[in-house]
């Protein structure tokens, strides 16, 4: 047997999620339950007051260099993150966070977000991007062609679901950072986390020694990496946060619907 699988066998491999520290706090998202809606009141106050609870992160106390969001575009997005001295304590402080929301036009289909009178989801941004290539005369291969055919395929959105759930550490010795995270490739991983914390990448240690299957949700998960780091910072504990299987699949839907419109000739 590879000396490398034996951990995993045994259960002694340390993935990210696994990992416990000294003192460490264990955090809980709160998501929306809505396709899309704006956050009109957000009152924390019982759930800080919750005996174990370290800190609670929202719209108004998050990093200017990487903002948690107050206007939401998917159901299961996150609204607020808790942090507290044991799992329990942060899902029950985390229940007792009081939102109210005004609900937004949303569209739940590609037909439904193409069409005229869609809402804008993108504050009047494009989202188009072109590319072009292009090989020989193809108007002309076309016209000589004995069949041409056109059709079009759809295919819905796929959420990768790797072994390991989803999540990291993050714990601060001084302005020097370690971090334990999920990854395809740990130095784009540490690179954009120093830009989200505005540090330099020099200052952040990023270890992924073991990684239980990814199929691009890694990636995915990088998007919370600098809130648990930001997180552990603010408290001066080390913060662990791993997502329940209903969070992660809302949080790492890699790639997107799509309509895919072919012509082809033969001849």
């Amino acid at each position: 047997m590879p000396e490398v699988a034996i951990p995993r066998y045994t259960g002694k491999a340390q993935y990210a999620t696994r990992i416990l520290l000294p003192n460490m706090l264990w955090g809980r998202l709160l998501t929306s339950p809505h396709p899309r809606a704006k956050v009109k009141r957000l009152d924390v106050s019982k759930a800080e007051k919750m005996p174990g609870v370290a800190y609670i992160l929202t719209p108004g106390n998050a990093p200017k260099s990487y903002p948690l969001p107050d206007e939401l575009f998917f159901q299961g997005e996150i609204v607020a993150i808790v942090a507290a001295d044991s799992e329990d304590l942060a899902h029950d402080a985390a229940d007792a966070i009081e939102v109210e929301y005004d609900l937004l036009p949303f569209a739940a289909t590609l037909q439904q977000i193409m069409a005229p009178d869609a809402p804008d989801l993108r504050r009047g941004r494009g989202n188009v991007i072109r590319t072009s290539s292009q090989y020989g005369d193809v108007e002309k291969a076309f016209a000589q062609a004995d069949v041409v055919k056109e059709f079009t395929y759809q295919y819905s959105s796929g959420i990768p679901v790797p072994l390991q759930p989803v999540g990291g550490v993050a714990k601060w010795d001084g302005d020097k950072l370690t971090f334990y995270g999920m990854g395809q490739g740990i130095y784009p991983q540490r690179a954009s986390l120093a830009r989200a914390l505005d540090i330099a990448e020099t200052n952040i240690r990023f270890i992924n020694k073991w990684n239980g299957g990814s199929f691009g949700g890694a990636m995915a998960a990088a998007r919370l990496n600098p809130w648990i780091a930001y997180i552990a910072k603010q408290t001066g504990r080390p913060f662990r946060l791993t997502l329940p299987k209903d969070q992660e699949l809302a949080q790492m839907q890699v790639k997107p619907a799509n309509i895919q419109k072919f012509k082809v000739g033969a001849t």
